[in-house]
């Protein structure tokens, strides 16, 4: 259907778009979610479950399937298809691609996509960043419907979306310029992210350097007889992690979220989450138990060192900063009179590795106590723990400050990225002659 037998009206008038722009449903612009692809069953195609898929833009070509294998039960697309996931939160991450490079033109992906086949008289690519720009994205949060995690965007939404759509020369042009100028902030990004990734670096060198070696580089070493720590200095020991720390474990396994039963009373109660998410120190929480929910559950003291024993966060550590209970995925260390216990944090991230390699694989990876406290860690004197600990905060101090500093100037560049997209896409910027074909 071409854009004037599809028009449904005339131009917008209110000020943001220019001469021949029309607000005109999707439905009328492209197919919504069309029908399986046809291809031989004996041909590879592009597979790409919803990990393939990036934040704003991309799409991961690198896995195949026999055509045969997903025909049925996936989402079936092919070469210039725009894509974006559908459900919450990759929704509102901004997963989304335009399709192309697909092995022999056909794809394949997660159920949880909707997919947009353009037209006559569009252009993908300019449809592509219509998906990407504020405006649709956040009429179509508004739409999901679904309960939690199982919220989607309906395919209702999609096909009565009113995109703000210009003749056809204007769209490629459009198009022209943000490939142009989403390329050039996406390098920008990609520094930042590298830089990110170089002190992520330089921290992990400064800790097992200085937890395992020490900070005078004259003093004399010694084989530890330990792989993962290698050399230390002479005069330090090597202990087993349960030798040096009380192991505290959680209970509390069976604990429905809402029970008054167990919860609303006066004793914080922190979720295997909320430990995850703590950056050194876990300052908060969100939930407590009463008097039973207590007698239950296991209470830590405020400066035990936490390791979550379960999940993706295998092995992440914080500082507890309150007395607290917590569940059996939690596991507690509280530091015997000869340990720091911000050294023993800086060593367990030096362990982090060593941590995974004595991990249990089932469905996740899971920690077993037992396994940790027979773990070997360099144990230097008391006073030399503390000096490594400070040293290592200084530093970390320093790195974290650089860091925030490059996270927000890349969350000021997706957001000039989007901005830009919004803006060219709804007929706000005079889009350069160059860009027009």
């Amino acid at each position: 259907m071409s854009l004037m037998l599809a028009s449904q009206g005339s131009s917008t008038g209110d000020g943001s778009s220019g001469v021949g722009w029309e607000r005109i449903r999707l439905k009328y612009l492209a197919e919504v979610n069309p029908g399986k692809a046809k291809v031989n069953d004996g041909c590879l195609a592009t597979f790409a479950p919803m990990e393939a898929l990036a934040e704003w833009g991309g799409l991961d070509l690198s896995s195949t399937r026999p055509a045969s294998e997903v025909s049925q039960g996936y989402t079936s697309f092919r070469d210039g298809d725009v894509l974006f996931a559908k459900i919450t939160p990759c929704f509102e991450n901004g997963k989304c691609a335009l399709a192309t490079g697909l092995e022999n033109g056909v794809g394949y992906g997660t159920t949880e996509l909707h997919v947009l086949r353009r037209r006559e008289d569009i252009e993908n690519r300019w449809l592509f960043y219509v998906i990407l720009g504020h405006e649709f994205r956040g009429f179509g949060e508004g739409s999901m419907y679904g309960a939690g995690g199982q919220k989607r965007v309906p395919p209702e939404f999609v096909e009565n979306y009113k995109a703000l759509v210009p003749p056809l020369p204007t769209q490629k042009a459009i198009a022209n310029f943000l490939d142009r100028k989403t390329a050039s902030i996406d390098a920008l990004i990609e520094k930042k992210e590298k830089l990110l990734e170089l002190l992520a670096e330089k921290r992990t060198a400064l800790i097992n350097q200085a937890v395992t070696k020490g900070l005078d580089p004259n003093v004399p070493m010694k084989d530890s007889g330990i792989p993962w720590i290698e050399e230390i200095p002479e005069h330090w020991e090597t202990l087993k992690v349960k030798r040096l720390t009380r192991i505290l474990r959680g209970k509390f396994s069976h604990r429905p979220r809402n029970d008054p039963r167990f919860y609303g009373g006066s004793y914080p109660f922190l979720q295997t989450g909320e430990v995850a998410r703590a950056k050194r120190t876990v300052e908060g929480y969100s939930q407590t138990l009463n008097e039973k929910g207590f007698s239950v559950s296991k209470e830590f003291p405020a400066g035990t060192l936490l390791m979550v024993i379960t999940g993706a966060k295998t092995g992440h550590t914080a500082i507890l900063g309150f007395d607290a209970c917590f569940p059996d995925s939690v596991v507690g260390f509280v530091p015997e009179q000869s340990v720091d216990r911000d050294y023993l944090y800086e060593v367990f991230q030096a362990m982090q590795s060593e941590l995974l390699r004595v991990a249990i694989v089932s469905t996740q990876e899971n920690l077993n106590v037992e396994r940790i406290g027979d773990l070997y860690m360099p144990c230097p004197p008391l006073i030399e723990q503390k000096r490594i600990a400070g040293h290592i905060r200084t530093v970390s101090d320093t790195q974290v400050r650089l860091g925030t500093l490059l996270d927000s100037q890349k969350a000021q560049l997706q957001e000039y990225r989007q901005s830009l997209i919004t803006a060219a896409v709804t007929g706000q910027l005079e889009i350069p002659a160059e860009d027009y074909e």
